[in-house]
């Protein structure tokens, strides 16, 4: 939403937004926006300047609310919630799960499962630091790929588990 502009005439259609939601109003306002046939054009070439949270648990608190958005806003319509934000979603109780089973099954299995995660956060780290030609920028990369992913885990399992009563977060 901070990075979209609309014109006037269809923001009278589908205003106001829905407020009941925690996060992803403008998600929901975008879908109705397309509803009504109009279609929302994405423009690579424009660049837009905003705020970006400036510490670790200003991210997570970020990602942690987006996800209990998501779930909200999925449970109004049915398919905004795809494949890849229920993955991340249920990752951390997948994880745990895996370890659990490998733990029962033989204890070196789980050195295989810890080295193939530490791998692949090893090539995303490479490849961060590469593209970006910087190795700070390489290790912010993996701390922020573990906040965002286990921030949106606890907060989309939180809303389906434990659904909050407003937007304020109670």
């Amino acid at each position: 939403g901070c990075n979209s502009i609309y014109k006037r005439e269809i923001l009278d259609k589908v205003m106001p937004q829905d407020e009941t939601l925690l996060t992803c109003d403008e998600t929901e306002m975008n879908y109705r926006i397309k509803d009504l046939g109009y279609k929302l054009l994405y423009t690579p070439d424009v660049f837009v300047y905003h705020y970006r949270r400036q510490t670790p648990k200003k991210l997570f608190w970020q990602m942690y609310r987006y996800a209990i958005g998501r779930v909200q806003f999925g449970k109004k319509k049915r398919g905004v919630v795809k494949f890849t934000h229920k993955l991340v979603g249920f990752s951390l109780p997948i994880f745990v799960s895996i370890t659990f089973v490998l733990l029962l099954i033989n204890i070196k299995y789980i050195a295989l499962f810890c080295l193939l995660i530490l791998g692949f956060l090893f090539w995303f780290f490479l490849k961060s630091t590469f593209d970006n030609k910087g190795i700070l920028i390489g290790i912010n990369s993996i701390l922020c790929i573990l906040i965002i992913v286990s921030a949106w885990s606890l907060g989309f399992l939180r809303e389906m588990f434990l659904p909050l009563k407003d937007i304020k977060g109670r």
